[in-house]
Order: structure tokens, then C-alpha cells, then sequence
């Protein structure tokens, strides 16, 4: 059975395997092997898709619109908000971090050293980079 500790764990892998996409990524711009022109009409169009994705959950007339003026689906969500209320040092832990989410945060800030540190300041760093890059190239790209 799985706990805090196997969960930080999890966490921390997660962490910082999207660290290293995102390096990866972010090298890609910086050594010129992908051009910034195509990256910024990838964005423009990833947030259009995403407009049109989200429009029917969250427009007018959408799911949540209408499970606003539906009696039975907000009772559904009243007894979920209930549930975790009453739950919620289960489910988010304690102050001293002996339970739930408090656990496992506790668990992965013990496993922050100064590797860490250093990855995420060359991310940072490295990242401006790119939002240097980028900006720079906005008026070739919109012509």
C-alpha cells in the first residue's frame, strides 16, 4: 500500500521530468533547431483551439450554465463541497504534516536539495531565454 513518502516520491518524478521537457523544449529554441515563427503560430492556434474546446462546458447555454439551473446537479455538488468540508483534515492534512496532501508535501519538501535548486534555476534562467527570443521575433512572426 502506497503512502505520503511513495506519493512525494511520485510527485518529485513528475516534477522533474517536466523540468527536462521543458529544458529540452526551451534548447530547441535556443540552438535555432526549431523556428520561433512556427512556435508563436502554434500558440496562437493552440489558444484558439482551446477557446472553441472550452466554449461548450463554460459558454452561454454550456454544461455549466445549464447545470446551474439544474436543482438535482447542484445538490450533487452541495454534497461533494459537504464531503470534503467534512473530511478535509483526511484529505488535506493536518498543520504538522502527518496527514493527506500536508504528508505528502512534507515527505517532498524533505527531498529538495541543492540539485533541485540548481535545475530550477536553469529553468528559470533558461526560460527568460526563450521569452526574450520570442518576443523579439512577435513582429516578423505577425506580418
Amino acid at each position: 500500500m502506497a503512502n505520503a513518502a511513495d506519493f512525494a516520491n511520485v510527485l518529485m518524478q513528475l516534477v522533474l521530468t517536466n523540468f527536462e521537457l521543458l529544458m529540452n523544449s526551451f534548447r530547441l529554441l535556443l540552438n535555432n533547431s526549431v523556428d520561433v515563427a512556427a512556435i508563436w503560430n502554434v500558440s496562437i492556434h493552440a489558444a484558439g483551439f482551446g477557446y472553441w474546446f472550452t466554449k461548450p462546458f463554460v459558454g452561454d447555454g454550456g454544461s455549466l450554465d445549464v447545470a446551474s439551473r439544474n436543482v438535482s446537479a447542484m445538490k450533487n455538488i452541495s454534497y461533494a463541497i459537504n464531503y470534503i468540508g467534512g473530511n478535509a483534515e483526511t484529505i488535506f492534512g493536518n498543520e504538522t504534516g502527518q496527514k493527506g496532501l500536508s504528508a505528502v508535501m512534507r515527505h517532498f519538501v524533505e527531498m529538495i536539495d541543492e540539485d533541485f535548486a540548481v535545475k530550477v534555476w536553469e529553468m528559470a534562467r533558461t526560460g527568460v531565454e526563450v521569452g526574450m527570443r520570442m518576443l523579439e521575433n512577435i513582429n516578423a512572426t505577425l506580418r
